[in-house]
């Protein structure tokens, strides 16, 4: 098959996929003035943190702790901009440059599956309503606990940061040893996880979910109700298996119902925040694979989680179960999904493999000194938008780390976003080639 391509209109895709490795740049030249840390550090490392940060990522090769005030406020600013992700980037860009055409509103057709500029707009809303409102109840509750440990100055900053971070499913903190501290506080973790939560189930859900209850939406769409619950099932097994793996291990010295509690917790954030109540080093080969496994699968789409998100999951085991049963057309709850979406999902899948296994393999040449397991969790760490790590990140070559700061930044972008913005949309005619079958086994 081929496609004889038309004429077609230019689109601002250089300007969504720039949008990102631009904002790194810039953040890492300011987080590089005297001004932003308290001691020198390289230019790397600077733009390495403005990375993470931009990339709601959570790795980092030197603590937050080296940068003065004015450097924190600079991340967190960072930080904000990039849970909104591309998304809302693209759909401010679509917004702005909606007079140039149908070719421009093409875009978020390919990569957020919209069709009406009407629905880009109050999605677009709704982004900004959700996301003020949730940091600033996080902030509020956050606030009652640092007054306690803080001045009052620094526990509002304290509150505000950790209440963004936590949105945006970024994993970063300003604390040393994450939240391990707070293993015991139900109010901190209740919280924390209450945003991961949010943030994670994604915007267009929640706009659906708005109107299904305030508005005239008479029922949810099949995209909601799959995203909300492929969420709490995976949760649930994540909660379940974490607890069985470490309840006589890095939980003994925990009480039954603060085991469950940490353990649905940490279920919530190895879906792609990066935030832990245990030190990653007390915990069993088992459960540091449960956490690649998890953050590969990420959030929700549209959310300001990674991974390969949860639609593209069903669409993988339902593709399997149709395989398995000789159909021609892949089911999900009585419904066909469209051939194109298929060949999408199967392909976010198959690009991330290849370039979580394409980064370890590069990790593995750079910095042998390290274990293989440590390196491929962090190639999926950096490419999942988790941000943890098993404490190599500041100790890799400066090639690792260049190779690190490209995952963070493909991550972000994701795979497919980052081919289909170069495809040139048009109108096509589609000719067909005879079939022809090959050996599968």
């Amino acid at each position: 098959m081929y496609k004889v391509k038309k004429k077609y209109q230019p689109i601002p895709r250089l300007l969504i996929l720039g949008s990102i490795p631009l904002a790194a740049i810039l953040g890492g030249l300011l987080l590089f003035l005297p001004i932003s840390c308290l001691h020198q550090i390289s230019f790397l490392d600077s733009l390495f943190t403005a990375a993470s940060a931009i990339c709601v990522n959570g790795l980092l090769t030197i603590p937050l702790t080296h940068f003065t005030e004015f450097g924190q406020w600079i991340i967190l600013a960072l930080m904000q901009i990039g849970g909104l992700g591309v998304i809302t980037i693209t759909l401010m860009t679509i917004a702005a440059f909606v007079r140039t055409g149908l070719s421009t509103q093409a875009v978020a057709g390919h990569i957020l599956e919209i069709e009406h500029m009407r629905d880009i707009k109050q999605l677009l809303l709704t982004i900004i309503i959700v996301t003020l409102s949730a940091e600033a109840i996080g902030a509020l509750i956050l606030f009652q606990d640092f007054i306690q440990l803080f001045p009052t100055h620094q526990a509002i900053f304290y509150a505000i940061f950790h209440s963004v971070s936590a949105f945006c499913n970024a994993g970063l903190t300003i604390f040393s040893d994450s939240l391990v501290d707070c293993k015991q506080d139900f109010t901190i973790l209740a919280n924390m996880g209450s945003l991961i939560l949010v943030g994670s189930i994604g915007f267009i859900t929640w706009s659906e979910l708005y109107h299904y209850y305030f508005g005239h939406q008479p029922k949810l769409s099949l995209h909601a109700k799959l995203t909300l619950w492929t969420t709490f099932c995976l949760i649930a097994i994540f909660t379940i298996v974490f607890f069985l793996l470490e309840a006589n291990h890095s939980l003994t010295h925990l009480s039954w119902w603060q085991s469950s509690f940490n353990s649905l917790f940490n279920a919530i954030s190895m879906r792609g925040a990066g935030f832990t109540t245990i030190d990653l080093d007390q915990l069993q080969p088992a459960t540091i694979m449960l956490f690649i496994i998890s953050s590969f699968i990420g959030a929700a789409p549209g959310s300001t989680g990674g991974g390969i998100k949860t639609s593209a999951l069903i669409i993988f085991f339902a593709t399997s179960r149709a395989a398995f049963n000789n159909h021609s057309t892949v089911e999900v709850r009585k419904r066909n999904i469209p051939h194109l979406q298929v060949l999408r999902a199967l392909s976010i899948i198959t690009l991330s493999i290849c370039w979580i296994s394409l980064t370890t393999f590069g990790l593995l040449i750079t910095d042998p000194q390290h274990s293989f397991l440590s390196l491929l969790f962090e190639a999926n760490s950096a490419f999942s938008m988790f941000g943890m790590s098993l404490g190599i990140t500041g100790s890799l070559s400066i090639l690792g780390k260049v190779l690190i700061l490209l995952s963070m930044i493909v991550g972000r972008i994701g795979s497919l976003t980052l081919v289909l913005a170069f495809l040139r949309l048009s109108h096509t005619q589609e000719v067909r080639y005879p079939e022809g079958r090959l050996l599968l086994s």
